[in-house]
């Protein structure tokens, strides 16, 4: 029979085992996301993590469950599974393959998947109630095939895999395939510019948006290029590796791109804008409540106080999620609520 328990376990491992007559590692491994998570980590690596989450070591299964998500990781199911459970067993369960990072379809029937309607500002996802309980939405296809059918094949490998190979191995692998597809190297690696330019292209902006992954193709130590280097330890989940592989293996050969001369750069504003008022929100949201800060400490935290001081007016976005934080209970010169500035203000005398 397929997995029928939950992806999230609470309690003791060892003990779900024996009440399901299966083996500590037999319920690790083929009714959690720990082969998953774990896929491109090393055999030594992959059996410290299995046996501290076996004894609930440290918070391995947390971050283990984490690794395995991109984004908000919102749960999906799907109906025509929903169906065949119901008529075989009498109820549902939340598969696994359903809730893999990019997986948008069902493997076995082709449909698209349903998601749960999650509040826009929520920060934790539980899920209480089975699949044939919910009242899910169709997600929206970011993926065209074949990119979509690769990861998902992909992702599936990664779940029921038990080998394991050393996390430089694939790095390795990375290079050769950068190697053979016709990368242009720049110095001892490859053109950060050129992969980082095709990477963003193959996926398209609204599924790297989506999923907490989007970078600047000027930014030298981004994630995508960062795994095709050698010489020292790169932390990457599992998601992460497999898009870059796909991305190597799948993607057009790439365009020669001209050198621009030597000298100062000009700056991608709109986007740089963009992405820190991304950031700036996520650094407001993770205040603690009592918390009063600047402005600029508030920018100096989330990465882009240098280049907000100088462009200003052409940051828009992040203009107007400043002055939203001046009026929030977080802003240490509160616009319009102490007496002093409602009176500086004009808003009372």
């Amino acid at each position: 029979m397929s997995s029928q328990w939950p992806l999230f376990l609470s309690s003791h491992l060892a003990v779900l085992a024996k009440a399901m007559s299966l083996t500590s590692l037999g319920l690790l491994y083929d009714h959690t996301v720990f082969p998953y998570s774990t896929a491109r980590m090393g055999p030594f690596e992959t059996k410290r993590l299995a046996e501290n989450v076996i004894e609930l070591r440290g918070k391995s299964l947390t971050v283990l469950v984490q690794s395995a998500s991109v984004g908000r990781g919102i749960p999906r199911y799907c109906q025509a599974c929903i169906d065949d459970d119901l008529s075989h067993y009498g109820e549902s369960y939340w598969r696994r393959r359903h809730n893999l990072p990019f997986i948008q379809r069902c493997s076995i029937h082709g449909e698209l998947l349903l998601a749960l309607p999650v509040k826009k500002h929520s920060a934790a996802i539980a899920v209480t109630r089975l699949p044939e309980e919910c009242d899910g939405l169709v997600v929206k296809e970011l993926l065209p095939d074949p990119t979509a059918s690769v990861l998902m094949a992909l992702s599936i490998g990664c779940l029921e895999a038990m080998d394991r190979r050393e996390e430089l191995e694939w790095r390795q692998e990375y290079r050769q395939l950068a190697e053979r597809k016709g990368y242009p190297r720049q110095g001892c690696g490859f053109s950060s510019l050129s992969v980082l330019t095709a990477f963003r292209q193959f996926y398209g902006e609204e599924l790297l948006d989506s999923a907490g992954l989007n970078f600047l193709p000027t930014e030298t130590n981004a994630w995508p290029i960062m795994l095709l280097r050698s010489g020292y330890e790169v932390a990457a989940t599992t998601a992460r590796h497999l898009l870059v592989q796909t991305f190597l293996e799948h993607s057009d050969v790439p365009i020669p791109m001209q050198m621009t001369a030597p000298g100062r750069k000009r700056r991608d504003i709109a986007l740089e804008d963009k992405l820190l008022a991304r950031e700036v929100r996520r650094v407001i949201a993770k205040l603690p409540a009592g918390t009063r800060i600047s402005v600029t400490e508030l920018l100096v935290r989330a990465g882009g106080w240098a280049v907000f001081r100088h462009n200003r007016k052409a940051m828009p976005r992040t203009n107007q999620v400043v002055q939203d934080f001046r009026i929030t209970n977080f802003s240490e010169r509160q616009v319009g609520r102490r007496p002093y500035w409602r009176k500086r203000l004009g808003l009372e005398k």
